[in-house]
């Protein structure tokens, strides 16, 4: 179980300094009016401080049972891959619906 995450969710990469930004959210379905985030979809990373700074990111595994447009909705414990490497970290998000 892990809370699903949406627009307005703190995320950074491993740094913890570098935020990520959603590119894309899914419209269709909110979470107390902000659009989730599902597997697939993208985050732009700014102000990491690596000599190779990171710089795109996403979720690749996230609920196994909930899904908004036909893609698995991005868990605050899920699986991600941070380029050039290394995982997203979720810091704030919502705390009332989880998904499995």
């Amino acid at each position: 179980m892990g809370f699903i995450l949406d627009q307005s969710s703190s995320v950074t990469c491993p740094h913890t300094s570098g935020v990520a930004t959603p590119d894309q959210t899914d419209t269709r379905v909110t979470l107390s009016g902000q659009p989730l985030m599902t597997v697939v979809r993208s985050y732009a990373i700014g102000g990491c401080p690596q000599n190779t700074p990171c710089s795109k990111a996403a979720w690749v595994k996230g609920s196994e049972k909930v899904t908004a447009s036909g893609l698995p909705v991005a868990l605050d414990n899920g699986t991600s891959l941070v380029v050039p490497g290394g995982s997203l970290k979720a810091l704030m998000f919502q705390r009332r619906v989880q998904a499995k």
